[in-house]
């Protein structure tokens, strides 16, 4: 099948335009004394600390020095059979995992080591960080297609009046026990689920209290926890949920 002139000029007129339109958005990477430059222009600062002969890790900052991605050099052993010998041998394969400090995602790359350049195109055509932060929506993209591990759970507890929340989540509620009060000398606390099924009941001295005496009704075991005097209920309420007496 013959290709007329005209189609052939018209193919190779779009190709140089697409060649250039790639050439034209591709971006000017380079590092200038502790600076991530794009195109010109300070994009972040880059800290490299040594983590092995030639390997680095690299950390990621804004411009103001908080710490946005951190890249952490890592090894691992596998064993392989020497086709010669026939022996299995152990070697050590070197590996880099993306860190996103704030979110506590993470990303593992295929083995291999990551030089100054490599890391900073990761960051940066991925468009990683934006006005000074984490692009949210950049990082959740990276994450997922790199088959990458989520942001890890905040588990915040919080206590309003007497319903316990995680996360912003109504969980459960916390209730003085009823039967004693404080002016006895102890200050006692049942604890239920969303259910209404009790979890955990707790008591402390009113006076210079150090630990909670904690029971738990599941497996209807007793334990003691510190007593912090800040935040005192709620950080009793996330031992629970910790524990996973509480969900």
């Amino acid at each position: 099948m013959k290709i007329s002139k005209s189609k052939t000029t018209l193919f190779i007129l779009c190709a140089m335009l697409m060649c250039n339109l790639a050439f034209a958005q591709k971006k000017k990477i380079e590092e200038v004394n502790g600076n991530v430059m794009v195109d010109g222009n300070p994009y972040a600062k880059l800290v490299k600390t040594n983590a092995e002969l030639f390997s680095n890790n690299f950390s990621f900052q804004n411009l103001s020095g908080v710490e946005l991605i951190y890249l952490q050099y890592h090894t691992r052993e596998r064993q392989t059979r020497n086709e010669k010998t026939g022996k299995w041998e152990t070697h050590s394969y070197p590996y880099y995992v993306v860190n996103f400090i704030k979110s506590g995602a993470s990303v593992m790359l295929s083995e291999g080591t990551l030089g100054e350049k490599g890391a900073m195109k990761i960051v940066v055509e991925n468009n990683l960080i934006k006005d000074e932060a984490i692009d949210p929506v950049a990082e959740e993209r990276y994450v997922r297609v790199n088959n990458g591990k989520g942001a890890a759970p905040k588990n915040e507890v919080a206590i309003n009046g007497e319903q316990i929340s995680l996360d912003g989540k109504v969980i459960g509620k916390i209730l003085p026990k009823s039967g004693q009060s404080e002016s006895e000398g102890t200050m006692s606390f049942s604890i239920y689920n969303n259910s209404g099924e009790k979890v955990a009941e707790a008591e402390a001295p009113v006076v210079n209290p150090s630990e909670w005496n904690v029971k738990t009704m599941s497996d209807g075991k007793t334990t003691s926890i510190l007593y912090e005097s800040t935040g005192a209920y709620e950080k009793l309420c996330k031992w629970c949920v910790d524990k996973q007496y509480l969900k």
